[in-house]
């Protein structure tokens, strides 16, 4: 029998419930799918709730270096639940060729850890249109903390 560890993401409660599986599992004689070991080392990478500015920086680069114009995304930071972590989440509508917005894209992809795909959506006017509107939504993982030093939360 095979079991998958769902993702518990507050720091410490991850931990205890990841042990509590662990040892669930050994009891059992279930084999894990990934290691608790390995989903708390996973968690640990993701970038900081104070990296926020860094991350968008990032995403306007790669639309700007594309040639896409960054104006009218909206941004809200999604608090943590039960089943998923903290995020950043970035909605853009824009027009633009589909070869710009497709290397837009890879670049994000190349130089944001953690991001996903929301929605992507790509619609034309006619068959002969070069533009085609894009509604895209990302959502860039984050961990969300108390800060060290600052008593608050990240």
């Amino acid at each position: 029998m095979v079991l998958a560890i769902p993702f518990s993401w507050g720091a410490l409660s991850a931990q205890r419930h990841l042990v509590r599986i662990a040892a669930q599992a050994q009891k059992t004689n279930l084999r894990l799918l990934v290691s608790p070991a390995k989903v708390v080392q996973a968690s640990q990478m993701l970038p900081g709730r104070e990296d926020i500015p860094q991350l968008l920086k990032k995403i306007e680069r790669a639309a700007t270096r594309n040639g896409l114009t960054w104006s009218g995304a909206e941004y809200r930071f999604v608090p943590p639940t039960a089943s998923s972590p903290a995020a950043l989440e970035v909605r853009w509508a824009f027009k633009a060729p589909y070869a710009k917005t497709r290397a837009m894209l890879i670049d994000v992809f190349d130089s944001v850890r953690a991001v996903a795909l929301r929605e992507l959506t790509f619609s034309r006017d006619s068959i002969d249109s070069a533009e085609v509107e894009t509604k895209l939504a990302l959502a860039v993982f984050v961990t969300d903390g108390v800060v060290a030093g600052g008593g608050g939360k990240r």
